[in-house]
Order: structure tokens, then sequence, then C-alpha cells
């Protein structure tokens, strides 16, 4: 069992794939170097997946499928934000990824990040990942409380770009040596929805 409390060679295939292309990049690392660090012939690694390409388009649908679980409900949001704190409802927006897939899911975002200026499929995967999520969760909720005059009018979209920042700098502190803590995050979190002014309705 790996440090991701995976099993199978396919799974250890992928881990290990996610470790090498974010540490060296995507066209830094060969089939033979994951084969190598797995302890598998190339073969092996070929029989699971049908080239670097089907690896790296595994990682971000990984990514999507995670991340579309782990979403809360919007129409639940929507709802709180008539009657609960506005406070309250934007925290409701602050979801986090299961421990055991934390780390693969910010290696894949970085691996996304690094080749997105050079792959079109990458930086499809990173405006998903970053700039369509706000807009599925953060912005129908602040258009909603400014709708029902229970926050004062504000720049959604600067709020949205504060939001995607913090969340890949969280992803990049994480693959660093000093990580960040959920104290920490959750500080950041408030900053930023100190610019939100409640009108007390």
């Amino acid at each position: 069992m790996d440090k991701f409390g995976i099993h199978s060679i396919r799974d250890k295939i992928f881990s290990t794939a996610v470790q090498l292309f974010s540490d060296y990049g995507f066209y830094n690392v060969s089939i033979r170097q994951i084969s190598k660090k797995v302890g598998i012939t190339v073969a092996t690694v070929y029989y699971y997946f049908a080239s670097k390409d089907d690896l790296l388009q595994e990682m971000y649908s990984f990514y999507r499928e995670n991340m579309n679980n782990a979403m809360p409900d919007i129409n639940r949001l929507l709802k709180l934000a008539e009657t609960e704190s506005p406070f309250e409802v934007l925290r409701g927006v602050d979801f986090h990824y299961a421990p055991e897939i934390q780390e693969l899911m910010d290696r894949i975002l970085i691996i996304g990040a690094m080749e997105a200026r050079g792959d079109r499929r990458s930086a499809i995967f990173i405006y998903e990942a970053m700039f369509e999520l706000p807009s599925k969760l953060t912005t129908p909720l602040l258009n909603r409380m400014i709708e029902l005059g229970r926050i004062e009018p504000l720049d959604v979209k600067k709020i949205e770009i504060l939001l995607s920042n913090l969340s890949f700098s969280a992803a990049l502190r994480n693959h660093s040596t000093a990580p960040i803590s959920m104290e920490e995050w959750l500080g950041m979190m408030e900053l930023v929805f100190s610019l939100i002014k409640p009108t007390g309705k």
C-alpha cells in the first residue's frame, strides 16, 4: 500500500504519474521512469494506460469527478440565502476533499497549471477547476443575496478571482514544505468574506 492508501497496480501507476508529473512536468517524465518507480515493466504501464496523454486525461477526469462529488448543493444554499446570515451561507461554499485524495487533487491542479500555457487540454482543465467553480457556487449566491437586498452591491467577479487565486495558492502551499493549515485556510476565507457587507435585512 502506498502513501495514498492505494493497492491496485493501476492506481499505483496513476498516483506515481501524478507525483512525477507534478514534481518534474508532464513532458519531462517518461513512461519508463513511471514504470521504474512503480517497480513494473513498461508493458504493464501500457496495459493499463494507452499513453502518457491517456494518463493526463485520466488525471483531469479524476479531478473533475471528485470536485463535482464534493461540491455542496447550490439549490440548498440559495434557499438558505433567503433567511440565514450571509456569512453562514457563504461558509457553505467551502468544501474539502477526503484526506486520502487531497494531495492527489492538489498535485493534479499543479500539473494543469504547469502545462496550461502549451497544452489546450490543460488550459481547459484549469479554466474549469479555477474559474467555472466559483461561477457555480459563489456567483449565484452573491447575486441572489444582492437581489434580495441582504448584502450591499459589490463586484462579484473580483470575489470570484480572489477565491480562485486563494484555492490555487493553497494547492501550491500544500505541495511545498510549508503546507497550509485548516486554521490558515479558514482565516483567509473569512478575510475574503469580510469584503461582503450585509445590509441587516
